[in-house]
């Protein structure tokens, strides 16, 4: 486990949040929100010094014939939104992720700001991917 994930941990221990920890580098945190039911965060510690990266795979699926509207929507959406990117996987899922660079002093609440903001997001942009799938 890297320094920067313990840290993690025990910030958001301290803030009663609960994980969990599919592999040594991974952190899981998942919410409940307006919009979706569950939004989960993974968070990959991948030992790379002091860098996390936050992904998400909630928002749903696009298949090919569904393609080109999945992707006016995420263009919609990072314009909209600078803090997180999102995308569409080689699977057809729409993948939001964010990268942050940590500091020992802050790095718990830095992952935790993160994450919030980050369900804030999606939660906020998911309408947007539902209508563009659905329309």
């Amino acid at each position: 486990m890297t320094r920067y994930k313990a840290l993690a941990k025990a910030y958001l221990d301290q803030k009663g949040v609960k994980y969990s920890e599919p592999k040594d580098t991974l952190l899981a945190v998942t919410y409940k929100a307006d919009n979706m039911s569950e939004i989960t965060i993974i968070i990959d510690f991948q030992n790379e010094g002091n860098r996390a990266q936050f992904v998400c795979f909630s928002i749903g699926n696009f298949d090919k014939n569904q393609f080109a509207k999945g992707l006016v929507a995420c263009n919609a959406c990072n314009t909209k939104y600078r803090w997180v990117k999102y995308y569409i996987g080689d699977d057809g899922r729409v993948v939001v992720q964010a990268d942050a660079i940590l500091d020992e002093a802050n790095a718990g609440e830095e992952v935790f700001e993160l994450i919030q903001r980050m369900v804030a997001i999606i939660d906020e942009s998911y309408p947007i991917f539902m209508k563009a799938r659905w329309a």
